[in-house]
Formats: structure tokens, sequence, C-alpha cells
């Protein structure tokens, strides 16, 4: 299937270069008719709104002043003359006469002082010292990490149907540890349960198979599968057309 004809690319031109990415999407994807309406129709929407945006982004605001008419010229008032200052005489106050002296009262004796009597305090009994507890000290127990899982042997592809088409079988097999149970898990867009993948043992040379249906529903793409089993895991990719 070539490039173009896929669905990241027709999703992508939409996304960088809208008019390639409209013409790819209605020629070749399988999509449904209203789902390709509802695309081109928001694609438009959104062309709509940049152009406008841009047109007034870039559009210069006019401003309009509005003169008032009949004005008139405010009227010039003429300064006021300069006047003379006017001069003050002061007149010197009377003097004012120092007013007379107090005499000072007599100092009263001092009374005599009265004699503390002497206190005798008995000394502080003496305090027995605490005695100390030991406190236990907690014991730290080792952790022991897990082991880690051995591999015993990794899983190796060996044939996959791929491409496979809609309403037909596909089959996948795998080479790794003998007599050990592996599981499969097939993912379009969601986990498949389709019938025949359900967990399988490998033989004694150590090869596994499985085989199940793509429904008529798959749409074309790329998928993948995910087996895991014996401390390993394989992811293989694969395309329906």
């Amino acid at each position: 299937m070539r490039w173009y004809k896929r669905s990241w690319a027709a999703v992508t031109l939409l996304i960088v270069f809208f008019p390639v990415g409209l013409f790819l999407m209605w020629r070749y994807q399988t999509w449904d008719k209203l789902g390709k309406t509802c695309v081109t129709a928001l694609t438009v929407v959104l062309v709509l709104c940049g152009a406008v945006l841009h047109y007034t982004g870039n559009a210069t605001p006019i401003t309009v002043v509005n003169v008032p008419k009949n004005t008139r010229a405010p009227a010039i008032t003429p300064a006021p003359s300069e006047q003379p200052a006017p001069t003050f005489t002061v007149n010197p106050t009377a003097t004012i006469e120092p007013a007379a002296t107090i005499e000072p009262t007599a100092t009263a004796e001092p009374t005599t002082a009265i004699e503390p009597t002497s206190t005798t305090k008995a000394p502080p009994a003496s305090k027995a010292p605490p005695t100390q507890v030991p406190t236990a000290k907690p014991t730290i127990e080792p952790t022991v990490a897990p082991e880690p899982v051995a591999v015993s042997e990794p899983i190796t592809l060996v044939a996959i149907t791929s491409p496979v088409s809609h309403g037909e079988k596909a089959t996948v097999m795998v080479r790794a540890a003998p007599d050990t149970q592996y599981e499969i898990a097939v993912y379009y867009k969601s986990k498949s349960g389709a019938a025949g993948l359900d967990p399988a043992v490998s033989d004694a040379d150590g090869y596994v198979s499985w085989t199940w249906r793509v429904g008529g529903g798959t749409k074309a793409g790329d998928y993948y599968l995910e087996i895991a089993g014996g401390g390993d895991k394989l992811r293989v990719n694969f395309t329906v057309e």
C-alpha cells in the first residue's frame, strides 16, 4: 500500500496543507461519508475563522475628533498693577520687671533608720540524682531484594501472515523455550478477543503458533500483536488490507 493511501498521511496533510489532505481523504480513505463531511466542514470553518481574525487584526482603527462649533477665544484679563507694599512701624513694648525670689523652706531632718533583723535560712535538702533507664535500640531487619526472573530462551519470530485481507485467517509462529506456556494479544484499535487467541504451550522444539480470523469490519492499516511467556515478550507488526 502506497504511503498517500494510508490514514496517517491524510491526517498529516489535513493539518499541514488541508487541500491535499481533503483530496486524499475523499479519494483513498474508507471512512464513512458522515465523518468525511464533518472533517470537511470543520476545515472550512477553521479557514474562515483564520481569515476573519487576520483581517480584523490588520485593520487600523480610525479615531474621530468632534470639533465644537461657534467656539470663542477666551477673554484675556489684564494683569493687576503693582502697588507698593505698606510699611508698618513697631512700637517698643514695656519692660517686664523680674519677680521676687522665693526663699527655700527648711529641710526636714532624716529619721533614724531601722536595722533589719537577721533571718536564718535552713540549707536545702540534697536531692538524689535521677536514675537513668536504658532504652532498647530497635533492630533493623535487612530487606531481601527479589531475584530477577531468568529468561530461559528469547522469543523469535518464525513466520506471520502479512499483509492479510478482511475476513481471512492470519497465522503467526514463533520459537521459544520448549514445553512453556505463552500468551498472545492482538491489538487493532483495542485488544481483540477473536477465537484462536488462547494461551498455548510450545512443543519439545520450542515452536508455538496461533491462527485467528480477521473481522470483516476491521479497517485497513498497520496493527501489532504481543506474545509473552517464559520471562520474555515479543511485539510483531502486521498489515490489514
